[in-house]
């Protein structure tokens, strides 16, 4: 069922209750152009890039569920589909961003660096974060959720870097895997602090690292500043959250 849905993706929809994320993009190679509408460019000369195993297939109606062999579809990147619908190329292009610090696609974090965003997250405690590695969850202030809801949306990995306030230390590194819930947790503690709707994360490193290490690191995003001042949910450049990622 999963090479019928890879297949058919061209006129696939979004599965309204699926659990699962669903990203669906056409390119044509000749403009590099990304379409919604798969009636603007022809199927023979489109380039499909799937980041999610749900769809809702037509005539079929049903989700498709995730497995193995779909998920590793999935990570393929670009495929090519001929004009008689064959899959003429199944090979990822290799990042050139993360070519130039030697993360090749066998690297186990080249998955989550691939097409990523990177957010500086700060918590007031060192118990929010236990909280959140126990329920694999966060949630982030009414006024910087939307950020981060955006971000989600418009790449494959929104990559968090933690930080507990003073401390001059990053805890950890996770990939945020959802977007908003409808759910307000009360197990954070933030004094006077309202937060948003929480949203699902997996921890990808658990360990300090003292800024020390960053401290030749800029942010062109903010004017240069030092990333030690970073303050919450302040985007930083590819390469530099790159360089953070390897050195957590």
């Amino acid at each position: 069922i999963y090479i019928a849905a890879f297949l058919t993706a061209i006129r696939a929809k979004p599965f309204n209750n699926a659990p699962e994320r669903f990203e669906l993009a056409l390119k044509d190679p000749t403009t590099n152009r990304e379409y919604i509408d798969s009636d603007q460019i022809k199927p023979q000369k489109t380039v499909i890039v799937i980041r999610s195993p749900c769809y809702k297939l037509p005539h079929f109606d049903i989700p498709v569920q995730p497995t193995d062999d779909f998920q590793e579809i999935g990570k393929m990147g670009e495929t090519e589909i001929g004009p008689n619908g064959e899959i003429k190329s199944q090979q990822e292009k290799p990042d050139a961003m993360l070519q130039r610090f030697n993360i090749g696609t066998g690297h186990r974090l080249y998955p989550f660096l691939r097409n990523s965003r990177f957010f500086i997250i700060k918590s007031s405690n060192e118990r929010n974060l236990e909280v959140s590695q126990r329920n694999e969850e966060w949630a982030t202030t009414t006024f910087n959720q939307d950020k981060l809801e955006k971000a989600y949306q418009s790449c494959a990995n929104v990559i968090f870097f933690f930080s507990v306030n003073k401390s001059a230390h990053f805890q950890g590194m996770a990939k945020m895997i959802s977007g908003l819930s409808s759910k307000v947790s009360r197990d954070w503690q933030n004094e006077g602090v309202k937060l948003g709707y929480s949203f699902k994360v997996k921890w990808l490193v658990c360990s300090k690292m003292p800024f020390l290490k960053i401290a030749n690191l800029k942010n062109p995003l903010s004017n240069n500043e030092p990333i030690k001042k970073s303050r919450d949910t302040t985007e930083i450049a590819g390469e530099i959250g790159i360089q953070i990622a390897l050195l957590i």
